[in-house]
């Protein structure tokens, strides 16, 4: 008999969570929003990740698919989100948006993860959307599908084209214990689960050169990954970084570890002494030889022609293989901070000690925690590097925006002032006097109708966006344009969409050009 494991899915819009709590429903698996687009990676999938973890829920991600950038710019952003995780789920393509060119915005996406990761990548839709990508189904039939039905019983779906359907979306107002609010559940077939990560694998040699093929043929390229337990970075062709040569007894030597680049032998069990050797694939041969003799209080000392010299002693000293950061690029405002978190690898090194760099101080300063501040609107690199000589780093892309329209001004019909809150609970401390560029707030007004008035004009272009329709997990998907003079509310909450543009919109110009939108500010209104 099919087992049917009990789940839900989660973004940054979700309220708290107790992950601990939700066990007492029979929660086992979560998903959680990871990235949209090309850009927007959700700021609180770390935080999801490591609650559900300690709680020992199994967890997967997923990628919110627009068209608003290229979907190889999109796989990658996901990619990259979620490259430093250790996933128990298959990673999902959520798709649930209609645009023009969809179904080869789709193609594109999984061949272009394909490059990226030997994950295999799962597909998530509604049951009444799928007639929308039906032309591309002989090429994604076989995907592992997960499908959002309100209408029916769990698992009590209509057949349809996909023939590995392993989870059903059966609500999206689930009362589950530990969440505030409502949220999606869903039942899951073990199917979900990732049978063949993108670790496991054979190590191939292949004239004294060394490649690790993925069980699927693929293999890593121009990066980092961990292989049982430990880490190893590939170049471009897809080579461990490493050539190495040995003398006498050499069946008798195993990897300590890599100093720049180098691949450093030393011998575990030796009667006679033992003279190591190492050189560089890029050509550069080390300048130095050493001998062990017995494996007692013997050093090896390896320089390179582009390293200062480096030292391993062959008592298990470990270096630094590599620096990765919470986040690779991020978006914030001028006089905002943010906390970049470094994590060195391996875990067991034995000098985790950093220090941090921004490339243009007149962007963005980075303190000797990590934590980065806007200066002046522009684009700057902080970099992350080890202090034990290794030469490893980590780096995230800032850039920096001018809040240009940073007082939002709501009125009432009678043109009495509307407050506007950070809290969705209107509590008289999180009162806001200035936005902040790509955050919600909310209101209440008193009457049926208001005004939108934003000072600060600088000759920029405003438009306002009355929200119509949401996805399937509670985000934007369609809006209107409104007269920022007479908006009529909805019953319950009106949601808005505030956007500042550097150039006005027209028929040249589209209103989701991204290059174009200098803020945008989302205000959830009750009356």
């Amino acid at each position: 008999m099919m087992r049917y494991i009990k789940g839900i899915d989660i973004s940054n819009n979700n309220a708290s969570i107790d992950f601990d709590k939700i066990t007492e429903d029979k929660i086992e698996y979560v998903y959680m929003k990871a990235t949209e687009g090309k850009t927007f990676q959700d700021s609180r999938l770390e935080e999801f990740y490591n609650s559900c973890k300690r709680s020992g829920l199994k967890v997967g991600a997923y990628h919110f698919l627009v068209s608003t950038s290229s979907p190889e710019a999109q796989a990658e952003n996901f990619y990259r989100k979620v490259k430093g995780y250790e996933w128990d789920m298959i990673p999902m393509l959520d798709i649930e948006s209609e645009f023009d060119e969809l179904c080869n915005y789709i193609i594109n996406f999984v061949n272009a993860f394909k490059e990226l990761s030997s994950l295999q990548l799962g597909i998530y839709s509604y049951t009444g959307f799928l007639s929308n990508i039906e032309e591309i189904k002989s090429t994604i039939k076989d995907y592992p599908f997960w499908e959002a039905n309100y209408n029916n019983d769990p698992w009590n779906l209509p057949l349809n084209f996909f023939t590995n359907r392993i989870g059903h979306q059966y609500t999206e107002n689930g009362d589950i214990s530990g969440v505030s609010g409502k949220c999606d559940v869903n039942l899951f077939t073990e199917g979900v689960l990732l049978k063949n990560n993108m670790y496991s694998g054979t190590w191939i040699n292949e004239n004294d050169k060394w490649w690790y093929k993925h069980n699927d043929g693929t293999f890593t390229k121009d990066d980092w990954e961990f292989i049982n337990g430990k880490w190893y970075f590939f170049d471009a062709q897809g080579w461990m970084i490493h050539e190495w040569v040995g003398g006498l007894g050499m069946e008798k030597l195993k990897l300590i570890k890599v100093i720049s680049g180098l691949l450093v032998l030393a011998s575990v069990s030796v009667l006679n002494p033992i003279e190591i050797y190492a050189t560089e694939t890029e050509g550069n041969s080390v300048q130095s030889t050493d001998t062990i003799v017995n494996n007692v209080g013997s050093e090896l000392k390896v320089n390179s022609g582009k390293e200062s010299e480096a030292s391993l002693n062959n008592k298990n000293t470990v270096s630094v293989t590599g620096i990765m950061l919470n986040e690779s690029s991020a978006i914030i405002n001028q006089g905002d901070t943010l906390k970049l978190k470094e994590t060195v690898l391996p875990s067991n090194a034995d000098n985790k000690k950093v220090t941090w760099k921004s490339s243009n101080t007149d962007v963005a300063r980075v303190s000797s925690s990590g934590e980065v501040k806007g200066i002046s609107q522009g684009t700057t690199t902080i970099t992350c590097t080890a202090n034990d000589g290794s030469g490893r780093s980590g780096t995230c892309k800032v850039t920096v925006y001018y809040s240009y329209y940073n007082k939002i001004g709501l009125l009432n019909k009678d043109g009495s002032a509307i407050e506007l809150y950070s809290d969705e609970n209107y509590n008289s401390n999180s009162i806001v006097s200035e936005a902040k560029n790509k955050r919600t707030y909310y209101a209440k007004a008193s009457s049926d109708n208001i005004s939108v008035n934003i000072k600060r004009l600088d000759e920029k272009y405003i438009k306002v966006f009355r929200v119509t329709s949401y996805s399937d997990i509670g985000e934007v998907r369609k809006a209107k344009l409104v007269d920022n003079d007479n908006i009529v509310l909805d019953p319950g909450t009106t949601t808005l969409i505030i956007r500042v543009y550097n150039n006005k919109p027209d028929s040249s110009i589209k209103y989701e050009d991204d290059s174009n939108i200098l803020n945008e500010y989302e205000v959830k209104l009750n009356k």
